[in-house]
């Protein structure tokens, strides 16, 4: 993941291609990769996310858990709130934990978008769910772009890049979500407010592993 980080920063300065082309659709990377999220029966990601905020660096480690049709585990493994997992199916409340020392506290019912686990940019934990990820790319109003991405791990990569004329209350005016061209997953996003990037996000994913139900509740 380390290395990961390191490659991500190298190639963010050449994320949008002078040559690039706005594609009036959905681009085909996008879509190849909203299908491969929709055919995952499961899957395990560790998350790795850095915030800039007036010039200081935030990093949060999360680690997922995705068992189909609508289970989710999340535990928080190092940043903000660290120690802590939330775990929740369908559209219910989230059930939260604490974990180490203070595991002997009973669990609790929560909102998934819970303030106190939401990112620096006030999106909820939620949206580093990688079928979050994929999905949140507008065609409507916005502009994609999908031009050829960084070699990272070893593995080529498509970037699709979206540019956000009105931004929302969380001011993002660009945001590149990079996939890879063998499983057609996440890989990275990139969050601009203007020029300035203010978000990385890094995926490790594991698709369809065999995952218990243990695996997503707590």
């Amino acid at each position: 993941m380390r290395r990961m980080l390191l490659v991500a920063l190298a190639t963010v300065a050449c994320t949008v291609p002078a040559h690039a082309i706005p594609l009036a659709d959905v681009p085909p990377a996008l879509s190849d990769a909203r299908a491969a999220v929709a055919q995952l029966t499961s899957y395990t990601a560790r998350v790795f996310v850095r915030e800039i905020v007036r010039g200081r660096s935030f990093d949060r480690t999360v680690a997922i858990a995705f068992k189909r049709p609508d289970a989710v585990k999340m535990t928080i493994v190092d940043g903000t709130s660290a120690g802590s997992a939330i775990a929740w199916k369908g559209e219910g409340r989230a059930k939260l934990r604490r974990l180490g020392l203070l595991a002997r506290l009973p669990s609790v019912r929560i909102d998934r978008d819970a303030p106190a686990f939401a990112f620096a940019d006030g999106s909820p934990i939620g949206s580093v769910l990688i079928a979050a990820v994929v999905d949140a790319p507008e065609s409507v109003g916005h502009t994609l772009v999908q031009t050829p991405g960084p070699t990272i791990a070893g593995i080529a990569t498509d970037d699709i890049t979206e540019t956000i004329p009105v931004p929302p209350p969380a001011r993002a005016t660009r945001v590149v979500v990079t996939v890879d061209r063998v499983q057609h997953l996440p890989v990275r996003v990139l969050r601009y407010e203007d020029d300035r990037l203010t978000k990385i996000a890094l995926f490790d994913v594991v698709a369809n592993p065999r995952i218990a139900d243990a695996d997503v509740t707590l």
